[in-house]
């Protein structure tokens, strides 16, 4: 079986994907998913280390810390960026307020994507 290469032509304008050409960002597709998830589905929880980079293509997020909504966000969003980076845990619990669509970036890729500059 082999994977579906992910249009990742979204995450142009978006550090740290933002310093890389667009050749070599489509290196990175084979390290993001593009995934649609229904309303209630828990993306990250408080406390977990964090293994990936989301954003938010569509839909709405709840953040929730210590059980208590702290916010609400939309497309744009961007969850476990500096914990991926720093190998740190979530911060807080993020759940699907809607049906959300995501792309989703492993973390070693990110992380590389994150410690170099232009390339390609």
């Amino acid at each position: 079986m082999s994977r579906r290469d992910v249009d990742v032509s979204v995450l142009d304008g978006i550090a740290p994907f933002d310093r890389f050409r667009k050749r070599a960002l489509r290196l990175l597709a084979p390290h993001v998913d593009r995934l649609r998830l229904r309303q209630g589905t828990v993306l990250v929880n408080e406390n977990q280390t964090a293994r990936e980079f989301i954003l938010v293509i569509e839909g709405e997020v709840i953040e929730r810390r210590a059980g208590v909504e702290v916010g609400r966000f939309g497309p744009g969003t961007r969850i476990g960026d500096a914990a991926v980076v720093h190998h740190a845990s979530h911060v807080s619990t993020f759940v699907a307020a809607s049906d959300l669509e995501l792309l989703v970036v492993n973390g070693p890729a990110y992380r590389w994507a994150a410690q170099h500059g232009t390339i390609g």
